[in-house]
């Protein structure tokens, strides 16, 4: 047990893997959209990125030690990304993260659903497609005079096309707790790892926005995880979850102490 309990420990978000808030382009500090605030990026002194991630400035501004949350490379300075419409050419070399002048797919799909209030998930299925579709010349990548193009680049087409969806709510934790893990168990792998769950207890109490309550929700996770992944597999299946006594009772009764 204290193997295991080091190891997990161990587990931040970035050494399990791209964490769930990344991937539904949410600020990995706070749980709520990337959209809704100002963007920030991680540089070193010359202003050139570290890294690929995008966080909320507000978020990230004296963050210590200066260490990016998601993948754990070192950062001199905290930048933000300026709006497309106002200043495109900053914004073009800050989204331009290995300098080489054109934008390939990835770092297309990333700002724009860091940025953007759109359906991201619409534009992940249709990426390969649209992206043919942009880059004109057929070089597998885009400059700046395709990306902003005001008739038919990329950024004026992904604002007319796609809209954000309307989240459907989900299932109340305490009445049906099958259906709440089911809700949050995305991939259908029948199980959720740790920073998936916490994600998913933010958002159910409406705790983004709020980083000393998600950093006590972090608490309670952390300290009743031991209990129930016995072997050590960094998750926690339905069973576990739901059975009598299991995770979802242990949460709930944590935060009812609270």
């Amino acid at each position: 047990m204290v193997k295991c309990m080091g190891k997990m420990r161990g587990n931040t978000a970035a050494s399990s893997g791209i964490p769930a808030a990344f991937e539904h382009a949410e600020c990995a500090i706070c749980f709520d959209d990337l959209y809704t605030q100002t963007t920030a990026v991680f540089c070193d002194h010359d202003l050139d990125r570290v890294c690929k991630h995008f966080f909320h400035q507000k978020c990230v501004d004296g963050l210590a030690p200066k260490i990016c949350p998601v993948c754990r490379c070192d950062y001199s300075v905290v930048v933000s990304l300026p709006e497309i419409d106002e200043n495109p050419h900053a914004w073009f070399e800050l989204v331009d993260l290995n300098h080489d002048g054109v934008l390939n797919k990835e770092e297309v799909l990333e700002v724009l659903k860091a940025q953007l209030p759109i359906d991201w998930r619409l534009l992940e299925q249709n990426i390969d497609t649209l992206f043919l579709t942009w880059d004109i010349n057929g070089n597998g990548v885009v400059d700046e005079h395709e990306l902003m193009n005001p008739e038919n680049g990329i950024v004026a087409f992904v604002r007319k096309a796609f809209g954000r969806q309307n989240r459907s709510t989900p299932p109340s934790l305490e009445d049906c707790r099958h259906n709440w893990f089911r809700f949050w168990d995305e991939d259908q792998s029948n199980t959720l790892d740790k920073h998936e769950i916490t994600r998913a207890l933010v958002k159910t109490f409406d705790l983004e926005g709020n980083p000393d309550r998600i950093a006590s929700m972090q608490e309670v996770v952390d300290s009743i995880w031991p209990i129930f992944d016995l072997n050590c597999s960094q998750t926690i299946d339905l069973d576990e979850f739901i059975q009598e006594g299991g995770f979802a009772e242990a949460i709930i009764a944590s935060i009812r102490y609270q």
